[in-house]
């Protein structure tokens, strides 16, 4: 996860020596049963590129367009030789985290309902 040293030293690495990476992030607003607010004190996994001195950039996660284009403007910039890029997919986890897991005992009903009226496949 974003917070493990690993992402750091990737995001790092690849901002030093300019690689040409797209690292998609896949904000499903928990940390597996925790909220994302209890696991890190940034305000959007985006923000994390800025240590690594790389552009990070947010996105509605459920809008498979919207995906397309950033991912895209990401993948050209490096090509191009621009360096990496962080791309954070603001998206909502409607399962639970494992088979082992019962969500249903830290998220709330109504915070699931209103989840499933963004879902990409059913979304107007």
């Amino acid at each position: 996860g974003t917070s493990e040293g690993a992402f750091y030293e990737a995001i790092n690495l690849a901002g030093a020596r300019k690689l040409p990476a797209v690292f998609v992030v896949v904000n499903n607003g928990w940390a597996i049963s925790v909220p994302i607010e209890s696991q890190t004190a940034t305000r959007t996994l985006a923000q994390k590129a800025i240590a690594a001195g790389i552009p990070g950039i947010q996105v509605d996660g459920n809008d498979v367009i919207a995906v397309r284009h950033i991912v895209g403007e990401a993948l050209e910039r490096a090509r191009r030789g621009e360096g990496p890029t962080v791309v954070e997919a603001l998206t909502y986890r409607l399962s639970d985290h494992t088979t082992a897991d019962d969500a249903s005992r830290y998220r709330p009903r109504a915070q699931l309902d209103e989840a499933w009226k963004k879902e990409p496949l059913i979304r107007t």
